[in-house]
């Protein structure tokens, strides 16, 4: 069963006199950042990753689980004790920590992914997967995936070397000054 992607997975945060809000992303910033617009007939487009594919993984509660994994820890009837809980508020808490220190032009983009649970120790521990996206209002653009707590929306751990992209910019390269012929030494 593949994760259906709805567009409510999408958040963008914006910094303005210091002041950070959130919204449901828009097709222009869709568009700007280079990602396939959700579908919203609950199919998941083929541009999603293998990552949120569940297929063959064991599940809890609807949340993939990774870790010291044993199969029994898939029936809900198995106590396991949790470590964390599940703020619903865990991404507005992550997005607003991204961007305080971005100037106002930069909009971050913020993706689910997965819902977790890492087992470790017989103890499970909440984590969301999320895709980071910085748009900058010079066109620029930068992303990673990253785990995040739950409950506090810390990054945990990231991944997926951050990429940095110059959209519409000309390629800097290394400029030599002209050589006078009369300076090139001969034997």
């Amino acid at each position: 069963m593949k994760l259906a992607e709805k567009s409510s997975a999408w958040k963008t945060f914006v910094k303005k006199s210091d002041k950070i809000s959130a919204y449901q992303t828009t097709k222009e910033e869709f568009a700007a950042a280079k990602i396939a617009l959700p579908v919203e007939d609950g199919r998941a487009p083929a541009s999603i990753p293998a990552s949120t594919d569940t297929r063959g993984l064991l599940l809890r509660s609807g949340r993939v689980l990774t870790g010291d994994i044993n199969p029994r820890y898939e029936d809900e009837n198995i106590p396991l004790k949790m470590e964390n809980f599940i703020n619903p508020n865990w991404k507005d808490e992550m997005g607003k920590y991204l961007i305080r220190f971005h100037p106002e032009t930069t909009k971050l983009i913020v993706k689910e992914e997965l819902s977790l649970i890492k087992i470790r120790e017989g103890k499970g521990r909440y984590f969301e997967q999320v895709t980071i996206t910085f748009l900058k209002a010079n066109g620029d653009r930068s992303s990673y995936r990253a785990l995040v707590d739950s409950e506090t929306g810390g990054l945990v751990e990231t991944w997926d070397r951050t990429i940095h992209e110059r959209m519409g910019r000309p390629r800097k390269g290394i400029s030599l000054p002209p050589v006078n012929e009369s300076d090139i030494v001969t034997r």
